[in-house]
């Protein structure tokens, strides 16, 4: 359902006051979930898997969260607003070079620190509620669009190559950074920062190897 100023809600969700303990508890759930979901799958991953793994009664999982089918909205609705706050986080278009560099950056650190809501994000969206589905798809499509715009303006100063499409460049950032989430391993030589660093590099952005 959605309230007046449009904003989607999901049902069934615990309507104890957060904060402390309360709030804890739901990471540390949301968490678990994200877990067993990449692990199992969603229709095979059960609310007593998570349970388990958070040293929680079912209940406990209702009461925190909700159902399964909340568990995994909640996850998406995390990434979501993830990419919403890479945006918002990113500094002023007024320098679009180091405004596209932050984009960049910034999203490839939110994929591989959260490479395992990610894993679920990508692997379930077809679980989701319609609802949910059309609100993904269009904060994604103005995810894209944004980063599109920055990168018609480094066309028009030299920085990119002017003759490609700009959404076309645009798809291929950001689907180069979602990629990550299959592949990066926390134990490998790179961390979060200098694959940005290498990304930024492809797409001619050079930038010093960094965190």
């Amino acid at each position: 359902m959605r309230k007046a100023d449009g904003e989607l809600t999901i049902p069934s969700q615990p309507t104890a006051p957060p904060g402390g303990d309360f709030d804890d508890k739901r990471r540390r759930i949301l968490a678990a979930a994200a877990e067993v979901f990449a692990e199992r799958g969603f229709v095979a991953g059960t609310t007593k898997d998570i349970a388990a793994r958070v040293g929680l009664s079912q209940p406990a999982i209702y009461h925190y969260v909700g159902s399964k089918e909340d568990l995994l909205h909640e996850i998406a609705l995390g990434i979501d607003q993830t990419m919403r706050g890479v945006l918002e986080d990113s500094g002023s278009r007024d320098d679009p070079r180091a405004h596209l560099t932050e984009i960049v950056t910034r999203f490839t650190e939110a994929v591989v620190e959260s490479q395992v809501p990610y894993t679920v994000y990508y692997k379930e969206l077809h679980q989701l509620s319609q609802e949910l589905r059309h609100q993904i798809a269009e904060d994604e499509r103005l995810f894209v669009s944004h980063i599109s715009e920055v990168v018609q303006e480094l066309q028009a100063s030299g920085d990119l190559p002017a003759n490609a499409p700009p959404w076309v460049l645009a798809q291929g950032i950001v689907g180069m950074i979602s990629w990550a989430h299959r592949w990066f391993r926390p134990s490998g030589p790179l961390q979060a920062g200098q694959i940005a660093a290498v990304f930024l590099d492809l797409i001619g952005l050079h930038q010093p190897p960094t965190r």
